[in-house]
C-alpha cells in the first residue's frame, strides 16, 4: 500500500472517507442530506491479467427525504491509485453488484478516460460488458 493512500481494509477509515464524500455530494446532486450509511458489500473484480483486483466497498445510504442511493469507494487499479468514490440513486441502480461495476464504469470514464486504454470508446464498451453492465446504465 502506497503511504497515504486511503486502506479500505480500515473499515472505519473507509467508511469516515465516504461519509465525507457523501455529505458534500447528496445535498447537490440527488437533494437531500443522509441520514445512515451502512457497509453492504466488498468487492473484488478482475479485470486484467495479473494477481491485483479492482476493489469496491458499497454502502447503502438512507438519506433525510427517506430516498435512498448506494455510496461506493474503490477503484479499477487500487490500492497503487488512491480510491475514487461515488453515489447512485436507487430509483437508477437497483442492487449493490451493480453498484460496484458502475462504480468501476464511471471511474474508468472520469478518472482516466482521457490519458489511457479507456479514451477509446470500444475498450470502454469492452469494460460496460465484462463488467455486465445493464445498456441503460452505460
Amino acid at each position: 500500500m502506497s503511504k497515504g493512500i486511503l486502506d479500505l481494509e480500515n473499515r472505519e477509515q473507509a467508511e469516515n472517507e465516504i461519509k465525507r464524500y457523501l455529505e458534500l455530494e447528496c445535498p447537490h446532486y440527488l437533494g437531500s442530506k443522509v441520514a445512515s450509511v451502512e457497509l453492504v458489500k466488498d468487492t473484488a473484480i478482475k479485470l486484467f491479467e495479473g494477481e491485483k483486483r479492482s476493489r469496491v466497498l458499497v454502502y447503502d445510504v438512507k438519506l433525510q427525504d427517506t430516498s435512498e442511493a448506494f455510496g461506493t469507494i474503490g477503484g479499477i487499479l487500487y490500492p497503487d491509485n488512491p480510491p475514487y468514490s461515488n453515489v447512485f440513486p436507487k430509483s437508477e441502480v437497483k442492487d449493490a453488484d451493480t453498484a460496484a461495476s458502475i462504480h468501476l464504469y464511471w471511474e474508468a470514464i472520469n478518472r482516466y478516460g482521457n490519458t489511457s486504454f479507456f479514451s477509446k470508446k470500444e475498450n470502454l464498451e469492452e469494460l460496460a460488458e465484462m463488467l455486465e453492465l445493464p445498456k441503460e446504465l452505460r
